[in-house]
């Protein structure tokens, strides 16, 4: 076996003794390296280097082992020779373990740990949102007040056989900036590009990663940047641009974390805040049964083969409820979405009212929200609401981005099959079920303190006819809320669909809320091509007149 395999197995195991021979070895590998350095006089090529040497997964920790050694014996500039008489390879590995933990702290109070041997990855968020990775086990264990108290586990990844690959530890210049150092050197990959700049920072000398992106409308955005010390190979700092929603919340647009290197971090999520006593709810490793998966899989094959040309209408039937416009072409949409204002005469619409009164009144109205999906774009814009007793924004402001993520909510048809957006695993067949709703099938996904159940009619397309929010409060189940969908009709094609939707919320003594709810009509239509208005699709004609958000 040659030398240099010897120490990779070695850095991988980290159990080899200290042995004369192998130490000899070691430090001829720490040479070799560094009399290659010697040759690069540009401080802007170093970082290609060190990316060229350990691009090889035979060496790569070898040369982790290398830069342990140099930073040991005091190595603070690359001249091609080093002394390393009194180094053990027990201090060796000594080293490479301290540096395995990361932490990285940033300004708005979230905090990440990665463990670089183990890969366990945990993340405490500004907002209380806790966060564990065991990359090797592939295990998820997230932790969210807002979403109830429980942990909720889940696989992070879906391998091929089921079969999880082992994990490889890492350097932590492998774990953070590698990434980056490669599209650096690339030039770019799909939307990012990365410039590599050198700057120095309290008198040391930092390679920093500007990391740009070319949003939706074609911009280039500065996302990420990322200061690392290329002697010592260790990530410095991060500057990074906040999301949408968190800019809207936080009310900044960047920020910035410190990276440091502490001996001991979480060992579980615990560690985090999280209570020992909360129910650890698992999504996975449930087998289904067949009659669960057939009415899942018949509510799929409903949703797929509902009409994809049409237009959707829902309108109060009575009180201020919102009114909805919708307008679809195959994976073309248009959402129009519009507050109707009880007592103001030009801003509500007139009781009774059938389909075309809507249409009618909508060409008078200002909607608050227009989403647009071209085929390739999102663009959601949202306008000022012109009643003066109505606050909204001063301006209209139009978020764009890439895909259809934004979009589930303006698609009415889904609201008949709520339940098949959970695989099949996570039901239960509700084996008690009401005299009223003889003739359904009942379905019940029981996550910890809160439960929703499904009644679907398996004689009109697996309709969910009714859907049901629980929630557990001092020890027993109290309902959030309920939906319920009724005066089945079928389409020309031959599907059917729901004319009346109601929506009950009821009390919540934490929130001091009372009951409520809202009541719907709704009206499909399927359209030829020449019934659509024009440019109804054209996300770009939102833009006008308008600030413009993206990424």
């Amino acid at each position: 076996m040659r030398p240099i395999d010897n120490i990779h197995k070695s850095i991988k195991k980290l159990q080899l003794k200290a042995s004369a021979e192998l130490d000899k070895r070691v430090h001829d590998d720490i040479s070799r390296a560094l009399a290659e350095c010697e040759k690069r006089n540009s401080a802007i090529q170093e970082p290609n280097l060190w990316r060229t040497v350990i691009k090889s997964p035979i060496i790569k920790l070898a040369v982790a082992a290398a830069i342990i050694i140099a930073v040991l014996v005091g190595i603070h500039r690359f001249d091609g020779s080093i002394d390393g008489a009194g180094v053990a390879w027990a201090d060796v590995q000594k080293a490479f373990l301290a540096q395995s933990l990361v932490h990285l702290k940033y300004d708005n109070g979230a905090e990440r740990w990665y463990d670089l041997q183990t890969g366990h990855h945990y993340y405490r968020d500004w907002d209380g949102r806790c966060v564990f990775v065991d990359r090797a086990l592939n295990i998820r264990q997230v932790y969210y007040a807002l979403r109830g108290e429980r942990i909720s586990e889940d696989r992070p990844t879906i391998y091929k056989d089921g079969v999880i690959p082992p994990w490889d530890p890492k350097t932590a210049w492998e774990a953070i900036v590698e990434h980056w150092e490669e599209i650096a050197e690339n030039e770019r990959s799909g939307h990012w590009e990365v410039e590599r700049n050198m700057e120095r920072i309290d008198g040391k000398r930092l390679v920093r990663f500007d990391c740009y992106y070319d949003d939706a409308i074609g911009r280039r955005l500065l996302i990420k940047e990322i200061w690392a010390d290329p002697e010592t190979r260790l990530p410095v700092k991060v500057r990074e641009r906040l999301s949408f929603a968190d800019r809207e919340e936080q009310k900044r647009e960047f920020i910035t974390g410190e990276f440091g290197f502490p001996e001991t971090g979480p060992s579980s999520i615990y560690d985090l805040g999280v209570s020992r006593d909360l129910p650890i709810i698992k999504h996975y490793d449930k087998v289904a049964l067949p009659s669960i998966i057939e009415v899942v899989e018949a509510g799929k094959a409903n949703l797929e083969n509902f009409p994809q040309q049409y237009r959707a209408i829902t309108w109060p039937a009575d009180g201020d409820s919102t009114i909805e416009v919708v307008y679809r072409d195959g994976e073309k949409i248009h959402h129009n979405h519009y507050f109707n204002l009880v007592g103001e005469p030009d801003y509500c619409l007139k009781q009774p009212a059938s389909a075309e009164d809507v249409k009618e009144w909508a060409q008078t109205q200002v909607p608050v929200n227009v989403a647009v999906f071209d085929g390739s774009r999102t663009y959601i814009r949202r306008n000022p609401h012109p009643s003066p007793s109505f606050t909204t924004e001063p301006e209209p402001r139009v978020r764009v981005t890439r895909g259809t993520g934004l979009f589930s909510s303006s698609r009415p048809h889904k609201q008949l099959w709520p339940y098949i957006s959970q695989p099949a695993t996570r039901f239960e067949l509700i084996e008690d079920m009401a005299e009223e709703m003889s003739g359904y099938i009942g379905l019940r996904i029981n996550a910890g303190d809160i439960c929703r159940e499904f009644y679907i009619d398996p004689d009109h397309d697996y309709i969910c006819v009714r859907w049901i929010w629980w929630k557990q409060r001092s020890g027993s189940w109290e309902k959030e809320r309920e939906y319920e969908s009724s005066d089945l009709v079928r389409l020309p094609e031959g599907k059917w669909y729901a004319r009346k939707r109601v929506l009950i919320t009821y009390p919540d003594p934490e929130k001091g809320t009372s009951r409520g709810g809202a009541n719907w009509n709704v009206d499909f239509k399927v359209l030829e091509e020449n019934e659509y208005p024009a440019d109804v699709f054209n996300g770009e004609k939102l833009l006008e007149g308008a600030k413009v958000e993206t990424y």
